[in-house]
């Protein structure tokens, strides 16, 4: 495992419990504790976290992103392997709503084929990847600009996708859990995520096997909310028949897409 992917799930592990210890970290990833103090200072300098005696905690609270180079550096076959499943959900002439994120990148990056097709997102990666597309409409939702993330929210992003209605919203998220719901470690994106769930007919969360049975700050819906989620080959047969027990089907690689499950319509 490269560094960056390492100090990566660091992060992540350190968001998910507020405070860990050296030695937690070091058997969690099978390494030496003078490879956890060297990871631990680097994401310190990043401005991520703060060391303290014999471990770490976050420096700003709970509302605090990992970067978008460290997301991305992490898990990258898997967020391959779910863009392509995601694909299923996609037809010409939709009209559809990209969240900001690693895993939603994946999927823009694929949708160059389409030769009609209207994108709003609030990632300023993803516009920019698919500017040039000539099958492609895309639509900025505006909003604040949040830095090392390339992310757009507050007010002016909730109004404009309040406005809209899409064939589909691909939510991405920091954790997911059959019992707590979809949630993120940042609670001021939750009101611009909620505006995008209301506003697809399908509403759709991709997540990475990693994100299972996870719980982080703030939930930004109910599982039963949604009506699909799509992941990697390698999350828990158990999470995955938990999410199909509350009626929404969980789409992975190998595995053809279905309609909506009965009584899962858009709200």
């Amino acid at each position: 495992m490269l560094s960056s992917e390492r100090q990566a799930f660091i992060a992540e592990y350190i968001n998910s419990r507020g405070a860990v210890g050296v030695d937690e970290i070091a058997t969690k990833f099978g390494v030496s504790r003078m490879t956890v103090r060297r990871d631990l200072k680097a994401l310190e300098d990043s401005g991520m976290i703060v060391r303290v005696r014999g471990g770490a905690m976050l420096r700003s609270g709970v509302t605090r992103d990992i970067p978008y180079l460290s997301k991305a550096s992490s898990l990258p076959e898997e967020k391959a392997m779910i863009a392509e499943a995601a694909l299923a959900l996609i037809s010409e002439g939709d009209a559809i709503i990209l969240d900001a994120g690693s895993t939603t990148f994946a999927l823009a990056k694929r949708l160059h084929a389409f030769r009609d097709l209207t994108v709003v997102t609030n990632d300023l990666k993803i516009a920019a990847e698919l500017a040039d597309s000539r099958g492609i409409r895309v639509i900025c939702t505006g909003g604040e600009v949040q830095r090392s993330v390339y992310n757009m929210m507050g007010p002016v992003a909730e109004r404009m996708i309040g406005s809209l209605h899409v064939d589909a919203a691909f939510i991405g998220c920091d954790a997911i859990d059959p019992e707590s719901g979809v949630m993120t470690r940042n609670i001021n994106k939750v009101p611009v995520k909620r505006a995008m769930i209301r506003a697809g007919s399908k509403r759709v969360v991709l997540a990475d096997h990693s994100k299972f049975g996870v719980r982080v700050f703030a939930q930004i819906c109910a599982i039963d909310e949604l009506s699909a989620v799509v992941t990697d080959d390698k999350t828990d047969a158990a999470v995955i028949q938990a999410i199909e027990d509350l009626g929404v089907r969980v789409v992975r690689p190998g595995h053809t897409a279905c309609p909506d499950p009965p009584g899962n319509e858009a709200r």
